[in-house]
């Protein structure tokens, strides 16, 4: 995984002279963690024992979140850095979504299991694994077809999710472990902070064919917008400039405290 990049200088003349504080505080965090991915690195090797394989779990998820968050921080800053907004825009909500994923399982899933195992004595390990499992391995794709060439099963699912037919989506959905839905996932957060589904739809229309990805494909230049040239003067470069702030408030402390809680799950040496 390569080092993250800093914002270049170019970026930090462009930007508004408020945003450059966040640019410092995004590089900080994503650094930080960053540096802690060699350290985490685990393989997928399921213990029997149900303690050790929770922890197990944990460790994967783990490892999984601090190497997608460190690849989604160097696609951002080395997409800004070409002033290409439209890597920008899909390096954002990535992180976004990612946190709000995270955020489901962590509030919404884990934390009232392990809060009745607090008042009981017992936690449900068997319900608790079973998530883990989603959380890790869930997909709203065939990807035993995928990887076995199966076009034919592929196109049937296909063909099939375009019919009404809601008993046949039902079976081709039971045949693995669905993930959740990620706008779920968002709209169950901004319920607490409004900002986090202005801020998706603002960066899903950023990467979408619509008015944000032909901001992100123009510049300002002598007064006219210009389309098909992206310079420093791109035109959605304000986007950023208000979107930016928003993502790291957004993300960042929100990130580290979910991984922070998922991290202190896991039981200690003594408890195995």
């Amino acid at each position: 995984m390569a080092d993250l990049p800093p914002f270049s200088a170019q970026v930090r003349d462009a930007v508004h002279p408020g945003v450059v504080r966040y640019l410092d505080a995004f590089e900080q965090g994503a650094r930080h963690l960053q540096a802690m991915c060699p350290h985490v690195a685990v393989a997928f090797e399921p213990p029997n024992a149900p303690r050790a394989l929770h922890n197990h779990y944990v460790d994967l998820l783990l490892a999984t979140y601090l190497a997608k968050y460190s690849l989604f921080a160097e696609q951002l800053v080395s997409g800004l850095n070409r002033f290409d907004l439209l890597a920008y825009g899909a390096a954002a909500r990535g992180l976004l979504e990612m946190t709000a994923v995270l955020r489901h399982y962590v509030i919404r899933k884990y934390k009232p299991i392990l809060d009745a195992g607090t008042a009981t004595g017992t936690v449900d390990l068997r319900e608790l694994i079973t998530l883990h499992d989603q959380h890790l391995r869930g997909t709203r794709f065939d990807w035993d077809a995928f990887a076995t060439g199966d076009l034919s099963a592929l196109i049937k699912e296909a063909q099939i999710r375009l019919t009404s037919n809601r008993n046949a989506q039902s079976e081709i959905g039971a045949i693995r472990s669905k993930q959740v839905n990620v706008n779920t996932c968002i709209e169950h957060w901004a319920r607490e902070a409004p900002i986090v589904l202005v801020l998706y739809d603002l960066l899903c229309d950023l990467v979408h064919p619509n008015l944000g990805r032909a901001l992100a494909a123009a510049s300002s230049e002598g007064g006219r917008l210009v389309f098909g040239r992206v310079t420093e003067h791109v035109a959605a470069m304000n986007v950023f400039d208000h979107t930016f702030p928003w993502l790291v408030s957004a993300c960042m402390k929100s990130f580290g405290d979910y991984f922070e809680m998922l991290m202190f799950s896991k039981y200690t040496s003594d408890e195995l």
